[in-house]
């Protein structure tokens, strides 16, 4: 779960949190597309980010990962 965090260039750094009790759904999974790797998109879905790992949120509110440590998404 994500919740708005701060600006920084026209791009909202997004706090993360994680809900333990929560269960992706099929509108973030995608089944059809991802049958074979549904199981490693579950999971994935409910893993903290890496250290150094922030999502962000461009102004159409399109989602993207950024390493703060390297500067690079």
């Amino acid at each position: 779960v994500h919740h708005p965090g701060y600006k920084l260039n026209n791009q909202t750094i997004v706090e993360e949190h994680i809900d333990e009790n929560a269960e992706p759904t099929d509108e973030e999974i995608h089944p059809e597309k991802e049958k074979d790797l549904l199981w490693l998109t579950r999971e994935g879905l409910m893993k903290p980010l890496s250290l150094g790992w922030k999502a962000c949120q461009e102004e159409n509110e399109e989602f993207y990962y950024y390493y703060f440590n390297t500067e690079k998404s």
